[in-house]
Parts: structure tokens; sequence; C-alpha cells
């Protein structure tokens, strides 16, 4: 069973992609921040986190990085998802040599979330 982590300011976007992924080969938890989510990934290490680029905790995106990294230095082989509406350069910078982040523009078709989530976990 592959763990995921959903991270979403948005309740009906983190619901969405839940039901996206429900059934039996997932074990989903969802965050509303970056405190849930670090929280949540002290007892519930993920092996994918999907998270909002957006997503504001302090409003920077070494707010993000620090999800991302928390979790891939608990979890190596962990990939990360993230979404955005905005150009992604500073993930691009912090993260060009570790394929285990893929970046999605929103707004987000469910296939395309669907495929790269496959992907990920085809990389596990």
């Amino acid at each position: 069973m592959v763990k995921v982590l959903i991270v979403r300011a948005d309740s009906a976007h983190r619901e969405e992609i839940r039901t996206l992924l429900s059934g039996p080969h997932f074990d989903v938890e969802v965050a509303a921040n970056v405190t849930e989510a670090l929280k949540i990934a002290e007892r519930f290490v993920p092996d994918l986190v999907i998270v909002d680029f957006g997503l504001q905790g302090g409003g920077e995106a070494s707010d993000v990085f620090r999800i991302i990294d928390t979790i891939h230095a608990r979890n190596p082989k962990s990939r990360s998802i993230l979404t955005s509406g905005r150009p992604f350069d500073d993930v691009v910078q912090r993260y060009r040599d570790i394929p285990a982040v893929v970046c999605l523009t929103e707004p987000l078709e469910s296939a395309d979330l669907m495929a790269a989530v496959r992907k990920a976990v085809e990389s596990l």
C-alpha cells in the first residue's frame, strides 16, 4: 500500500484528490497547511506527497520546500508532486537534480494528476 499525503489549503481540492486516490492501493492522509503536514509526517511517513506550491504557511516557497525536504529525509525514496498556477522557477532551481519531484500546472486535470501518481508509484 502506498502512503500518500495531500497538502492543500482548499478543502474541496483536498477531498477531490483524496477521492481520486480512494481504493485499496493507497493509504491517504490530508493536511491543510505546512504545520499540519509536518505533524502528520512525524507519524505517517508518506511515499508520495501531493502539495500545492502556492500553499501559504508563511507565504514562502521555503515552507513547501520544508515539507518535501522533511519527508525526503525520513523516506529517501519518497516522491513529490507539486501543483501550482504560477511558475515553478524556485522548484526547478532547488530540485533540478532530483527526479523525485514532479511539477503540474493548475488547473489540474484528473487524468494528468493520476498519470503523475502512477509514474511516481512505479518509481518507488
